[in-house]
């Protein structure tokens, strides 16, 4: 563990753990007919725990901050662990909510239009570009 010594308690291995059951159980549970609450509830519980775990990056940070003493004599002292956790809080915050746009995408058609928006992506990047010189 790179945060204080005092803390004897990872909380990032059970959002962590959180998170990634709960992303498994929803792609499981698209196998199936979905029925309408959980249309709302699978972006819900993907949001929530992407969330859980951008708020444990946060008290990271507050705890870096606010409590600098505990970081000396670690592998990242406190300025560099609340640079790390504030990064990382941000960019779950951003899966999370990216997470819940995809998985309501699917959830609503069935994933039509999530799989024909992938298609075109990819379409669009491996296209070759057109020869328009004039020789």
């Amino acid at each position: 563990m790179c945060g204080p010594k005092s803390v004897p308690f990872d909380l990032g291995v059970v959002t962590f753990a959180l998170s990634a059951a709960t992303d498994a159980f929803v792609l499981w549970r698209f196998r199936a007919p979905l029925g309408p609450d959980c249309r709302r509830l699978y972006p819900c519980l993907i949001l929530f725990s992407h969330g859980l775990v951008s708020i444990n990056y946060v008290l990271g940070c507050v705890l870096a901050i606010s409590d600098p003493e505990k970081f000396i004599g670690r592998a990242m002292g406190p300025v560099w662990f609340a640079v790390y956790c504030g990064a990382f809080a941000i960019i779950w915050a951003g899966l999370g909510v990216r997470g819940m746009v995809v998985c309501s995408r699917f959830s609503r058609d069935g994933g039509r239009e999530a799989e024909s928006e992938l298609h075109e992506e990819t379409a669009v990047e491996t296209k070759a570009p057109e020869n328009t010189s004039k020789c």
